[in-house]
């Protein structure tokens, strides 16, 4: 299996889910919830690391219900991620639109999501797909 210590590596994808870490969220003056923090687990925090020191570029994708301004403050929480998009439950097109707006290719793009059925739906479009960051930094040790 090629992992991160593969010269063709670009790029990750990382969906906002168990294995990445969680929200703070606040609710204030009856408006929606309001991010105020992540708690990234320790092995993100060491993934997120790792992929800077390679010059790997990182988006982020979670899950169409969090709120749009949530998103550009999880920028603030994680400078690292390069972009932080919205996805539906069809992983493919979301795949789809980042391809075509950037240089991202399917063979140079570690997809990582804890949900078996995101990382089919990456995996059918061609992307080497693992369950946790920690799996794809695994090369780093070679």
């Amino acid at each position: 299996m090629v992992m991160m210590a593969s010269k063709n590596i670009k790029s990750v994808i990382m969906v906002l889910d168990q294995s990445f870490g969680t929200l703070k969220l606040i609710q204030e003056n009856g408006h929606p919830d309001r991010l105020v923090g992540v708690d990234l687990n320790s092995s993100t925090t060491k993934a997120l690391s790792q992929f800077a020191d390679a010059g790997i570029r990182v988006i982020l994708i979670v899950n169409k219900d969090i709120l749009a301004s949530s998103l550009q403050d999880l920028k603030l929480f994680i400078p690292s991620m390069e972009e932080v998009i919205n996805y539906d439950q069809d992983v493919q097109k979301t795949l789809s639109t980042l391809a075509e707006r950037s240089s991202l290719t399917s063979e140079q793009t570690i997809f990582i999501a804890a949900d078996r059925a995101l990382r089919g739906q990456a995996t059918s479009n061609g992307y080497l797909s693992v369950p946790h960051p920690s799996i794809a930094t695994l090369g780093r040790a070679s």
